[in-house]
């Protein structure tokens, strides 16, 4: 994919700018400081009702435009306005909100006389697992916390499948993500926009059978809409950012992340048996996919087959000794066969490793069951 900075004028309006990556230049890889900063200076809180977050992507003398998820505009009768990394808001008309057909994005402008960074492009195509990757947005209010504040959390890309999911989702990744991020920025190390954050796995990590009820838990494994193909679905519909199209990739054929997305999916809407046998599928495409096994130890625990579930559990460990979610959910399952030992030992190892990726809210549940088993031994 070729991304121009010589971009013709009629292309791009009078005046109008837009910052665009080459994908065939070196970069510094930038520090953790330095994307953080961008990051803040590009991310928008579109506050109503009910939140969403957004990412400036242009500029076009006074006019700015902001790119976001669709679903954060879903009612027509709310106020909706963008604050911007100055805090000052600006009122939006719901009606010039440009919702894009069949994918998951949305876009909207506002004027000001103010002058505000804006996004420079990246190559999502380029994107792998395991590259580093960061999330910025704004969490919706909680008992804890009165108002809307900036959120920047690190991860890694877990999952890039060739063929998205319903909306255009098939960027997945690791980060700690809240309800209200969603519409966000997904910046690569370099601090470019690889994608849009739009959806998390609300699922708790524990088995269905042990009665948990954690309302906004994640499992830490995102959905973000990759920026080439909201490139695509924005040429389609006529809406111009001033960006060359990229050239869509032809996949020689379904990918293992392809098929680990879709048992993500199906696993979220209750359809166990289903993405057992997606994960199936992308094990024997790859049959060192941690992950796919953890996932499928997930379901299978649904299912109530626990030892199918500590099977699975086993092999993502011999294939990745640090994938701390299998050694948590391997714990609760040792705990609900009373192996209490083996369990403390789990739940210890994972909070170990917690501790060490900065996963405060799942080092905090780990913690939680060692002293849960330890109080009712006594």
């Amino acid at each position: 994919m070729n991304f121009s900075n010589n971009i013709p004028a009629a292309l791009i309006g009078a005046m109008a700018t837009l910052a665009i990556a080459q994908p065939t230049a070196v970069f510094a890889i930038k520090s953790h400081e330095e994307v953080a900063k961008i990051a803040k200076s590009i991310a928008v809180l579109i506050d109503s009702k009910n939140p969403g977050s957004g990412v400036i992507i242009k500029r076009d003398r006074n006019t700015y435009t902001v790119l976001t998820a669709r679903h954060v505009f879903r009612e027509a009768q709310d106020k909706y306005e963008i604050v911007t990394p100055d805090e000052k808001r600006y009122a939006i008309n719901y009606s010039s909100v440009k919702k894009l057909p069949a994918v998951d994005l949305a876009v909207v402008e506002f004027t000001s006389t103010e002058t505000y960074d804006f996004a420079k492009i990246g190559n999502s195509d380029l994107v792998t697992e395991g590259n580093l990757v960061y999330v910025a947005g704004f969490p919706k209010t909680s008992a804890a916390m009165s108002r809307s504040i900036y959120q920047f959390t690190d991860g890694r890309i877990t999952a890039n499948a060739s063929q998205p999911l319903e909306d255009g989702y098939s960027l997945v990744y690791s980060n700690n993500t809240l309800p209200g991020m969603s519409g966000g920025p997904v910046l690569n190390e370099n601090g470019e926009l690889i994608g849009i954050h739009g959806r998390a796995d609300t699922r708790v990590a524990e088995p269905s059978s042990i009665n948990q009820n954690i309302s906004i838990a994640k499992t830490g494994f995102n959905l973000g809409i990759p920026i080439n193909t909201s490139l695509r679905f924005l040429a389609a519909a006529k809406v111009d950012v001033g960006v060359q199209v990229p050239s869509e990739l032809v996949a020689a054929g379904l990918k293992a992340d392809d098929f680990y997305i879709q048992g993500m999916d199906l696993a979220e809407k209750g359809d166990y048996r289903g993405a057992i046998a997606a994960y199936d599928r992308a094990l024997r495409i790859d049959p060192n996919y941690a992950l796919a096994y953890n996932n499928r130890g997930n379901a299978r625990s649904d299912l109530g087959d626990k030892q199918g579930a500590i099977e699975d559990f086993d092999r993502a460990l011999r294939i990745d000794p640090n994938l701390s979610h299998a050694y948590y959910n391997r714990g609760l399952i040792r705990k609900a066969l009373g192996d209490k030992q083996g369990a403390i030992q789990d739940f210890q190892k994972a909070a170990n490793l917690y501790q060490w990726q900065r996963e405060e809210f799942y080092y905090q549940k780990a913690l939680d069951r060692i002293r849960e088993i330890e109080r009712n031994v006594l």
